[in-house]
């Protein structure tokens, strides 16, 4: 009986030391909405929702005191987040002052600031866009929308960060493309954006010229967009050829060669490179000439004309053209035109029409009589499955078999609709010695 009894006494003391903790535990949510408004005019002044960046909760019993963290989360698609916390004891009785940063990183990208130098901490900040001006009592705090914009409060309407922001939407758009191909498709590791970066060669030299150029470093995967006193790179254009490079870095076998070029060099635009130094400036502008037409709605670059190569080449032979980066982008833009029966390339020397720049291609007279066309049509997809295995267990393609030949023969592995001949057809656009039109090459 009187162990009985004990048992009872024993399980009431645990049902009450459960209530009294259940009790001094108090549950919170902080949620709300980030968005950006964009600056660039490409994209006209859209609002877009930041997805996939950290917010981080942080609280004080000060207004101007130390504030320590609280919990985290992440903005979800529409650039809304809802973050639970808790809090014990007597803590629950008081209300607390509420500070609420964004912080620009995930797995896949992370943008650094300006003074972000070799030190592997405190390479990427989180700002400030929330800080509650008197105690929050509530258990539930709705932020409603925070923009970033001009004249915006805290570091919403900071210039710099603002654009973190912006950039960080436009490379949030291109990763989600890409995947969408398929996982092989995607970035294999972080990209690291520094903007913006102003080092001591990014000026001007005594002769004008720029001494330094926005660049893609492969070593450690980061993106170096160029702002200094007469310069600012941050265009939608820049931002998205410097990550096609690093896309390139990451699914080509071995290193590039590139620094190794340069150090040899101290630059990569030589007037004749290597077919593979070559190739990775002029995938990067295919690259992202396509992306800016099929992600973000732009018109897209057309390929070099035959006049243009013809002096930029001086006359040399078609192996020449492997060896300028606008010999590749003329290539692959070639082959992913659509109707270009309807285009002219010019001969050597040859102008028809009037070209705004001279160096594009522009659409030849259709009044003369038509033609029947079979021509197997080429995507982004499709060139970007070349750097890929051919087969189950092989290798992503080397730099040595970035040539035009090489190239080419495994595109035609990778497409079966494209035979070797037809391939080959588009090699003769960019030769600065060939007189043939694609109506001629593709049509009866």
């Amino acid at each position: 009986m009187k162990n009985h009894i004990l048992k009872i006494l024993f399980l009431f003391f645990l049902y009450s030391l459960s209530f009294i903790v259940m009790a001094g535990e108090c549950k919170y949510q902080v949620s709300g909405t980030i968005q950006v408004k964009t600056i660039l005019k490409e994209l006209k002044k859209q609002t877009l929702p930041i997805i996939g960046a950290k917010v981080k909760i942080f609280k004080s019993q000060l207004h101007k005191g130390i504030y320590v963290p609280w919990g985290e989360g992440k903005t979800k698609s529409d650039g809304s987040f809802s973050i639970p916390l808790t809090l014990k004891g007597k803590k629950c009785e008081t209300g607390r002052f509420i500070k609420v940063k964004l912080k620009f990183q995930n797995d896949l990208l992370e943008l650094r600031h300006k003074h972000a130098g070799f030190s592997p901490f405190f390479k990427v900040k989180a700002n400030t866009i929330y800080r509650s001006s008197e105690k929050v009592t509530t258990s539930e705090l709705d932020l409603g929308k925070m923009i970033f914009k001009k004249n915006a409060n805290y570091s919403l309407g900071v210039g710099d960060f603002r654009k973190h922001a912006e950039l960080w939407t436009i490379y949030s758009k291109v990763f989600d493309y890409l995947k969408s191909f398929g996982e092989e498709f995607g970035f294999q590791k972080r990209v690291a954006v520094k903007y913006p970066h102003n080092s001591l060669i990014s000026d001007y030299g005594p002769d004008g010229k720029r001494l330094e150029r926005s660049y893609a470093n492969e070593l450690n995967q980061t993106i170096y967009i160029i702002k200094n006193s007469r310069t600012d790179d941050f265009t939608l254009r820049t931002l998205v050829h410097e990550l096609m490079h690093i896309w390139a870095y990451q699914h080509i076998k071995g290193p590039s060669g590139l620094v190794g070029y340069w150090l040899q060099n101290l630059t990569t635009h030589t007037p004749f490179a290597p077919a593979h130094i070559a190739f990775h400036e002029g995938f990067a502008e295919f690259a992202a000439q396509r992306i800016l037409q099929e992600v973000f709605e732009k018109k897209a670059s057309k390929p070099y004309n035959r006049s243009f190569l013809t002096t930029l080449l001086a006359g040399k032979k078609l192996k020449f053209s492997e060896g300028k980066d606008s010999g590749w982008t003329s290539l692959l833009l070639s082959m992913t035109l659509e109707n270009i029966q309807n285009y002219t390339y010019f001969g050597p020397g040859d102008v028809y029409g009037e070209d705004l720049d001279k160096k594009k291609i522009i659409k030849r007279d259709l009044s003369q009589s038509e033609y029947l066309c079979e021509r197997t049509f080429i995507t982004l997809k499709d060139i970007l499955s070349t750097f890929l295995p051919l087969s189950q267990g092989g290798e992503n393609v080397k730099r040595a078999k970035l040539n035009f030949g090489d190239f080419l023969n495994r595109l035609v592995k990778r497409v079966p609709e494209l035979t070797s001949k037809e391939a080959r057809k588009y090699i003769e656009l960019v030769n600065p010695r060939s007189y043939k039109e694609p109506f001629e090459l593709f049509c009866n």
